[in-house]
């Protein structure tokens, strides 16, 4: 049965019988499909007939997570571990509010709530969990802790290298390592880890896209769009599904704008300012970029200050570039 199949089904079982169940599911059913609006109002049903059930606190949570609504998603999230920490750690749901954190900028707080993950997690685990390690290197280089964030990516690495060893065809396993090499600016790695789970999933998109960043950082802005091209299109593919938490699609479109950028074709680099900023309103960094495309343009300044407005700073603005660094970016905008 597909989704809009359980749609129409759990529909007739709400009109007959309104019951937590029908609602839970036909919730479920939308936030396959991306109606996330229409999952949120079934989700709140369900919890008015039901408000004991952990598992419509973990759904809800999860999109709105996928809203970018993130206290409240944290605010699900962890009703769902208070109930059953045991499957919150199968579930990789801690990871996943750690990860709300880091994007609602909570940077301390993540590396708290990160930190007693990684103590816990050999109760449930035999091994560490490697994505909580990669979210707190995150949150320590928001903060600037660039020995412990160092430290974090390095056993990233180290985890990956063990599981591998098992599972030589895991392919999310040697993007996350590429990942972590990524961080530790080992580019070579990171390329071979990207390169391998191209070769086991030619439609892995991720990968693609860190790929793609790997080519930025080392200025060969072609490569870097063909991978962004490729990583847009899967993308426009599917979707939908799966549910990928390390991606937010606007990234893919700001990307591939910094490519343009680079090769120096402004007004493309614009165009997916633009598509990336209709994805996520409040994605600061597209703004910052676009408003640097806007400033390379003749007669663009004004439309290069209402972006930096935007962001409270004109004139001298720190933008977190494709690694996610902090860097100056010294503009004279008359």
């Amino acid at each position: 049965m597909t989704w809009e199949e359980e749609i129409i089904e759990y529909t007739r079982k709400i009109e007959r019988n309104p019951n937590y169940d029908a609602y839970y599911n036909r919730g479920r059913a939308y936030s396959e499909l991306g109606k996330y609006e229409q999952a949120i109002q079934d989700f709140n049903k369900a919890i008015e007939l039901n408000p004991n059930n952990k598992y419509v606190y973990e759904s809800r949570g999860e999109v709105y997570y996928e809203l970018k609504q993130y206290e409240r998603a944290i605010s699900d999230l962890e009703k769902f571990i208070e109930a059953d920490p045991c499957a919150a750690y199968y579930h990789g749901i801690k990871r996943l509010v750690g990860d709300a954190y880091i994007k609602s900028r909570q940077y301390e707080r993540a590396v708290q709530y990160l930190s007693k993950f990684i103590e816990q997690s050999h109760c449930y685990y035999n091994y560490e969990n490697p994505s909580c390690f990669y979210f707190r290197g995150k949150a320590y280089l928001n903060l600037n802790q660039y020995e412990q964030a160092n430290k974090d990516f390095n056993a990233v690495v180290d985890i990956y290298n063990e599981l591998l060893k098992n599972v030589s065809d895991n392919v999310a396993s040697y993007d996350r390592r590429g990942k972590a090499y990524y961080e530790l600016k080992q580019y070579e790695q990171a390329l071979q880890d990207f390169n391998k789970a191209i070769e086991l999933n030619n439609e892995y998109k991720s990968a693609y896209n860190n790929r793609g960043l790997v080519y930025l950082d080392l200025g060969k802005f072609g490569k870097a769009l063909e991978d962004f091209n490729k990583a847009i299109e899967l993308y426009l593919e599917n979707k939908n599904f799966p549910y990928d938490y390390d991606l937010a699609y606007e990234e893919f479109y700001n990307h591939r704008g910094l490519a343009y950028l680079g090769l120096g074709e402004l007004e493309k680099a614009i165009e997916d300012f633009n598509k990336s900023i209709e994805l996520n309103p409040s994605f600061e960094e597209a703004y910052a970029n676009r408003a640097e495309a806007y400033s390379k343009v003749f007669g663009q300044n004004e439309a290069a200050i209402k972006d930096y407005d935007k962001l409270g700073r004109v004139g001298k603005l720190k933008v977190n570039n494709s690694r996610g660094e902090k860097n100056e970016i010294l503009k004279a905008i008359s």
